[in-house]
């Protein structure tokens, strides 16, 4: 009988190989478990993820050097939350038997396409692809999850210099939380369908006004539009528009004044303007 798997992992701080242990008889009433920056053969990888307990809700694997999603990850099967930044993975398909996850990270795993396997994971309520800046092919997945889908992080996809934002956006009216930086878009009509939304973020988008799109979100609460330093006074007109606004990011913008629509927002509680420049 195993009774205990050992295996190397890096300490972050210290970059020494450091010793992690999971006891497995009797196996721990464990909810999380995080190897994060793990190093160690895929065979004991494979034999500790097995002897995982039932209650395990959420697993990190970040930054561990993996190709593929080891195979025991598919019999935890009260799985809730899933972290698999920082890999580079050839196979995905393993995420499908996933039904039960409510967040999955994927962030800067490489991806070319947002992987189809994500239409089976209905139960889906946060999303993040970000800095996977070679994806150039469909996001015809994330119209499946327009039913459970609150929070999505698209930022640093690939999508700079290209038309608009994906059209299959416009299926998640649920959505709350969106991430679109870094995403020099040419349109951002797909804004429109996203009423509900409470935190927006629009960091580094070459923008050089507030879209109209984004006052459709008459809710907004939070808005993120630092880094955007051909924003203008009169870019900013439309600020006035959100009345539900708490937080305001505008650093590293380049203005000529704090601009006049700043004093409609009397909900406002935290404007950020940390290398702002007045010009």
């Amino acid at each position: 009988m195993l009774c205990a798997c050992r295996f190397a992992a890096r300490d972050p701080s210290t970059r020494r190989a450091i010793e992690l242990q999971l006891p497995s008889d009797p196996p721990l009433p464990l909810q999380e478990l995080c190897y994060h920056q793990l190093v160690a053969p895929p065979h004991l990888v494979q034999a500790v993820l097995q002897r995982c307990p039932p209650s395990l809700a959420a697993l990190s694997l970040a930054e561990s050097s993996f190709c593929d999603i080891p195979a025991a990850v598919r019999s935890i099967s009260c799985l809730q939350r899933l972290d698999l930044s920082y890999n580079r993975f050839e196979d995905l398909r393993p995420l499908a038997c996933l039904t039960t996850l409510t967040s999955l990270s994927l962030e800067r795993v490489g991806l070319r396409d947002v992987p189809p396997e994500l239409s089976r994971l209905t139960a889906l309520r946060s999303l993040s692809l970000r800095h996977n800046p070679e994806i150039r092919g469909s996001w015809a997945p994330l119209a499946a999850l327009q039913g459970s889908l609150t929070r999505l992080d698209t930022s640093g996809t690939g999508l700079a210099g290209t038309a608009h934002l994906p059209d299959e956006l416009t299926t998640l009216s649920g959505l709350r939380w969106l991430d679109a930086s870094s995403n020099g878009v040419r349109s951002w009509r797909q804004l429109a369908a996203l009423q509900r939304l409470t935190h927006l973020a629009l960091r580094s988008c070459q923008l050089s006004e507030l879209p109209a799109e984004a006052l459709a979100a008459t809710g907004l609460r939070s808005l993120n539009l630092s880094r955007n330093e051909r924003l203008s006074e009169d870019g900013l007109g439309r600020l006035s528009a959100l009345r539900s606004l708490t937080c305001l990011d505008l650093s590293a913008c380049f203005v000529s004044r704090l601009p006049p629509s700043l004093s409609a927002l009397t909900s406002l509680q935290q404007l950020l303007l940390a290398a702002f420049e007045l010009l």
